[in-house]
This record gives structure tokens, C-alpha cells and sequence, in this order.
């Protein structure tokens, strides 16, 4: 009888360590932006500009199923981390590439006068999109940040 329970708590005890673990595997965008912005901390903080980008910037995205995008609270600041979850991964290059342009053109309105904040301007050259699974990331940070962020994103979705 000892045997049988604990045979049957064995077998609880790994499905209850398993449950944990398979919600985990693919977390909500906001919990993998909230991980980036830990690894890559600002001095004034995030604010969430979800919907509003999402609008303005990212509605060509396809396939997208949840997202996350933030800036730093201080307007002086240029820091934003975006997180797309994919439905799939049939639009990854193309969503990739409409990322890439994004940050291309907030380079280039950089470098045509429209910010004018120049200490700024390493993180327009440093920006980068990555792609881990069926996420998708843009930061524009520094290039310490940048590498966090990357970092941290391996460490949560791969």
C-alpha cells in the first residue's frame, strides 16, 4: 500500500511540476516585455504604447495575436522595446522587414532634424529586431540594452 502512494504522489508531483513548465512555454507578450524591460531597465521606466503604435506604426503587421510596446516614460528618452506574438511563423520575414523599416525611418527622421536630442542617437544605430519562436522583437536601446534584451529573450522563449 506504502508503494501505490508513493507511486501516485510521484506521478502528482510531476504533473503539477509540468503544468507550470507548459504554461510557461509560450507566455503572453506583456510577460515577455515585462522580462525585457527587467534585463534592460530605464532610469524614468516604461509606459505601455500598445495600442497606439499598433495604430500609428504596426498596422501592416500580419498574423499578429498579442503585443506589447513600450517607450520610456521620459519623453527626452528614446528607449522602446515592441514584443508581437505570432499566430504563426508564415509572416515572419515580412514582418521582420516591417519592423526593419520602422526603425529605419525613426533613424532617419533622427538624422533629418526632427528629434534633436543628439546623446539619443546611438541607440537609432544600435536598434535591432529579433526573432525567437513566434515572437517577434524591435528595441531601440543602447548597445549594452540591446544585447540584454536579446539575451533575455533566448532565456524566455527558445
Amino acid at each position: 500500500m506504502k508503494a501505490l502512494f508513493r507511486f501516485l504522489f510521484f506521478v502528482l508531483l510531476v504533473l503539477c511540476l509540468c503544468i507550470p513548465l507548459s504554461a510557461k512555454e509560450n507566455p503572453d507578450a506583456k510577460t515577455v516585455s515585462e522580462a525585457l524591460q527587467k534585463a534592460c531597465p530605464t532610469e524614468f521606466g516604461y509606459v505601455d504604447n500598445s495600442e497606439y503604435y499598433m495604430r500609428t506604426y504596426f498596422s501592416d503587421l500580419a498574423d499578429i495575436d498579442d503585443f506589447h510596446i513600450v517607450t520610456c516614460a521620459d519623453s527626452t528618452n528614446f528607449s522602446e522595446i515592441g514584443v508581437f506574438h505570432m499566430k504563426d511563423t508564415a509572416h515572419l520575414s515580412q514582418n521582420q522587414k516591417l519592423l526593419k523599416k520602422y526603425l529605419a525611418k525613426i533613424k532617419s527622421n533622427f538624422e533629418n532634424g526632427v528629434v534633436y536630442n543628439t546623446k539619443e542617437y546611438p541607440k537609432f544605430e544600435n536598434a535591432k529586431v529579433f526573432a525567437s519562436g513566434r515572437y517577434l522583437v524591435y528595441a531601440v536601446l543602447d548597445r549594452d540594452g540591446v544585447t540584454k534584451v536579446e539575451t533575455a529573450l533566448r532565456g524566455i522563449a527558445e
